[in-house]
C-alpha cells in the first residue's frame, strides 16, 4: 500500500512540476517581441549645389532611435509590434551591387562605366581619373545595431539604408529620367534590398526575421533638356514595398 501511495505522490509532484513549467513558458511567451519593417515612400532629389548630385530621401519623421548612419536621409522604419522588449537588435543589409550596375548599363552605358566595384567597395567617377569622385565601402555600411526596441513605440527605429545602395539607385533613376522612353509609371526590375534582423527577448531567446525591400510604382520626371538638367528638383517618386522573406 505504501508503495502505491509513494507512486501517487511522485506522480502528483511531477504533474505539479509540469504545470509550473507550463505556466512559466506561457508567461514568457506572452512577453515576446515581434519586429516588423513598414513600407514607406521615397523620392530621388537632384541637387545642383555645390555639385550635381542625387540623393535618396525617405519620410522626414522623427524616429525614437536612429540606427546606422544617423545623417543618412534614407531610412526604413522598424517597429516592435510585440508585447516585450527586443534587446541587442542587429540589422544586416545585403544586395548585389553588380546587378544594379547592369540595370544602369541597359539605360546608359557611359554612366554605368563610371561605376567600379572592387575590394568590397563601389567607386563612382570616371574610371580614368586617379581619384574616384566618391567611394562607398560595403563592409562599413551593411551592419548596424541598437541596444533595445520597446513595444508600442509608434515612432519606431529609423534604420539607415546603406549610402551605396542609395547612390546606385539615384544613378539608375538619373539614367531612367534621361531615357527617351521615360513615362509616368514603372514597375522596376531592379535589385531589391535584403534585411536580416536578429534580436533577443527578455529571457535571452534568439529571434531572427528576414525582409525584402523593393522599390516600386515610381513616377519619373524627364530630364532630357538643358533647362531640366539644370534644375534642382525631385526626379522620381515611389515607395518601398516590404515583405517578410
Amino acid at each position: 500500500m505504501q508503495f502505491w501511495t509513494n507512486i501517487a505522490t511522485l506522480a502528483t509532484a511531477v504533474a505539479a512540476l509540469f504545470a509550473i513549467l507550463e505556466m512559466r513558458w506561457q508567461r514568457k511567451s506572452s512577453y515576446q517581441p515581434d519586429l516588423i519593417v513598414a513600407g514607406f515612400p521615397f523620392r530621388i532629389r537632384k541637387f545642383t549645389q555645390p555639385t550635381s548630385q542625387l540623393e535618396l530621401i525617405t519620410d522626414t519623421a522623427t524616429f525614437t532611435t536612429n540606427v546606422g548612419m544617423a545623417a543618412s536621409p534614407a531610412h526604413v522604419r522598424c517597429l516592435n509590434v510585440g508585447v516585450g522588449h527586443a534587446k541587442r537588435v542587429t540589422f544586416r543589409w545585403s544586395f548585389d551591387a553588380s546587378r544594379i550596375v547592369e540595370a544602369i548599363a541597359e539605360l546608359d552605358v557611359q554612366r554605368a562605366a563610371a561605376i567600379v566595384i572592387e575590394d568590397q567597395a563601389v567607386h563612382f567617377g570616371a574610371p580614368d581619373l586617379p581619384v574616384a569622385r566618391a567611394s562607398h565601402y560595403l563592409l562599413h555600411q551593411l551592419r548596424a545595431t541598437t541596444p533595445a526596441l520597446a513595444p508600442g513605440d509608434t515612432a519606431g527605429a529609423g534604420v539607415a539604408i546603406p549610402f551605396v545602395y542609395s547612390t546606385l539607385l539615384g544613378e539608375y533613376f538619373a539614367a531612367l529620367a534621361a531615357s527617351p522612353e521615360t513615362g509616368s509609371k514603372f514597375a522596376l526590375a531592379i535589385e531589391p534590398l535584403h534585411l536580416s534582423v536578429e534580436y533577443l527577448d527578455i529571457g535571452n531567446g534568439t529571434h531572427r526575421k528576414n525582409f525584402v525591400v523593393v522599390p516600386n510604382m515610381v513616377a519619373v520626371m524627364s530630364l532630357r533638356t538643358e533647362h531640366q538638367e539644370a534644375q534642382e528638383c525631385d526626379i522620381a517618386h515611389g515607395y518601398f514595398e516590404v515583405s517578410e522573406a
